[in-house]
C-alpha cells in the first residue's frame, strides 16, 4: 500500500495529526485504579486502605515496647507495594526488626520496602 501526502488532502492529514496526539494522550492516561503507580490512600477503596492501616497500628502498640505508632500503607494495582511505620521506639533496633518482620509477614512486602523511623 503507497500513501502519497499530496492525495491525502491538507484537511484529512490535520485530522490524523490530531487523531494520532489524542491516541498518545489517552494511551498515557490511567483508566485503571493504581496503574500510573503507587497510590497513597486516595482510591476509591480508601476506607479499605485505612482500615488496614489501623489494624497494622492496633498490631504494633500490643507490642511490648513499641507503644504509639501510625502506619501508611502505599499500593500499586491495589497490592501493597510499601508500608511507612512511625514510631516511638524506631531508636530500637531489636523492634526495628520485629516490626519488619511482621510487616514482611503480614503483606509480602520485601524489607527495602518497609520504613521504621522515629516519632517525634
Amino acid at each position: 500500500m503507497n500513501i502519497n501526502l499530496k492525495n491525502i488532502g491538507r484537511k484529512n492529514l490535520i485530522i490524523m495529526v490530531l487523531l494520532g496526539v489524542l491516541l498518545i494522550i489517552i494511551s498515557a492516561m490511567d483508566f485503571k485504579q493504581g496503574s500510573s503507580g503507587y497510590k497513597y490512600g486516595l482510591s476509591e477503596n480508601n476506607k479499605n486502605n485505612t482500615d488496614s492501616e489501623e489494624k497494622i497500628e492496633e498490631i504494633l502498640e500490643s507490642i511490648n515496647g513499641v507503644g504509639e505508632c501510625k502506619v501508611m500503607l502505599t499500593y500499586d494495582d491495589n497490592i501493597p507495594a510499601g508500608i511507612v511505620v512511625v514510631t516511638k521506639c524506631a531508636d530500637n533496633k531489636e523492634k526495628v526488626l520485629e516490626i519488619t518482620d511482621i510487616i514482611k509477614t503480614l503483606y509480602c512486602i520485601p524489607t527495602h520496602r518497609i520504613k521504621v523511623v522515629m516519632m517525634k
